[in-house]
C-alpha cells in the first residue's frame, strides 16, 4: 500500500475495479506486474510481466482481457520482442502513449491515444478531433516544408 500520496492519486482496490468492469463504462486492460520497461526486459522476464499481470486481472475480472498498456506507452519502451509477447500471449490489441488518431490500417500492437486533459475546454477539443487542425494552425509553416 502506498502512503502519503494525496487523495485524488490514491489506487483504486480490487472491489472497485470489478465494480467498474462490471457497469461497463470501461474496459480494464493489462498493463504489466511490475511497471517494467518492456523494451528493457529480457524475454523471460518479458514474458513474466506480461502473462502474470494478465492472468492477476483475468482472475480477479471472472472475463478475459485482451487489451495491453506498455508501461510509460512512449516510442522505444515498446519493440518487436515485447510486440510479439504481447500477441502471443493472446492480446488483440496494445496502447501507447503516443499521441495520434488511429485508422483502419494503424498497428493493432502500437495504438496511438491522447493522455486525457485536466482541462475541460481541453478535453471537448480533443474530442471533438480538432487536435491536429490546431496544431497545424500553430505551426503552419513547419507542417508545409514537412518539418
Amino acid at each position: 500500500t502506498c502512503t502519503n500520496v494525496p487523495a485524488m492519486y490514491g489506487l483504486m482496490d480490487w472491489d472497485q475495479v470489478v465494480e467498474m468492469d462490471r457497469e461497463g463504462l470501461v474496459s480494464i486492460g493489462v498493463h504489466t506486474k511490475t511497471h517494467a520497461i518492456l523494451s528493457r526486459c529480457y524475454q523471460k522476464h518479458l514474458k513474466e510481466e506480461v502473462c502474470r499481470s494478465k492472468q492477476v486481472i483475468e482472475e480477479k475480472l471472472g472475463h478475459q482481457s485482451d487489451l495491453f498498456c506498455y508501461p510509460n506507452g512512449a516510442a522505444g519502451d515498446f519493440n518487436e520482442s515485447s510486440e510479439a509477447q504481447i500477441m502471443q500471449a493472446g492480446f488483440s490489441s496494445a496502447l501507447t502513449t503516443v499521441p495520434g488518431h488511429n485508422n483502419r490500417q494503424s498497428d493493432l500492437m502500437k495504438l496511438k491515444r491522447y493522455s486525457a486533459p485536466l482541462d475541460i475546454s481541453e478535453f471537448a477539443i480533443t474530442l471533438a478531433g480538432l487536435r491536429p487542425l490546431l496544431s497545424f494552425i500553430r505551426h503552419p509553416a513547419a507542417k508545409l516544408l514537412g518539418n
